[in-house]
């Protein structure tokens, strides 16, 4: 997977000024419904178009694991989370702790041999999320680089930052003002 993912970098590096690529693992099955769907298959490839190259990478999904205490003794059953090593060196280019955080849209660009970044979190409620989801960052960031295809890549790529970063602001705001809502309901008001 990973030297699949260098020969890809490498042929359209120059052609490309961001990539991304969605990381989820069977435990997401509806990012893997709206992927294998071809009608938002097409229209997400519409919407990234000519600026972003998007990849796909299922990761092996981590498990819970319950430590096994000393013989004729008691012990605290405390979940211990087994994040597979098959995970651990793309989790780690990206600075993501391990798979339960996952689904996630990463952006990333490379400029002076320095890889840069930035996560997004995917809704996968339904195939219909995942996809509202991906065309909402998609479409932000596809813009905004087409604005400013004539700078250097380390400016597309701090501009697309800058939309992706307003884009978890304005989600963050919307689930506080849906847990008010919600509150408000609870005491009838």
């Amino acid at each position: 997977m990973i030297t699949d993912l260098n020969r890809q970098l490498l042929e359209h590096y120059e052609k490309f000024p961001l990539f991304g690529i969605i990381l989820f693992t069977e435990a997401h099955p509806h990012v893997v419904k709206a992927l294998k769907d071809t009608d938002y298959y097409a229209a997400l490839n519409e919407v990234s178009g000519e600026q972003v190259v998007v990849f796909a990478t299922m990761l092996f999904r981590g498990e819970y694991d319950y430590p096994s205490p000393p013989p004729d003794s008691f012990a605290l059953m405390h979940p211990i989370w087994k994040e597979p090593k098959e995970n651990k060196q793309v989790l780690s280019w990206f600075d993501i702790k391990d798979s339960r955080d996952l689904p996630l849209f990463v952006l990333f660009g490379v400029d002076d041999n320095e890889l840069h970044y930035q996560r997004y979190p995917l809704k996968s409620a339904s195939p219909q999320d995942v996809f509202n989801s991906l065309q909402e960052v998609l479409s932000a960031v596809s813009i905004r680089t087409q604005q400013n295809e004539n700078t250097d890549r380390k400016t597309v790529f701090k501009t697309a930052q800058w939309e992706i970063k307003k884009l978890q602001v304005k989600q963050k705001l919307m689930d506080i003002l849906g847990a008010i809502s919600l509150f408000r309901g609870v005491a009838g008001m």
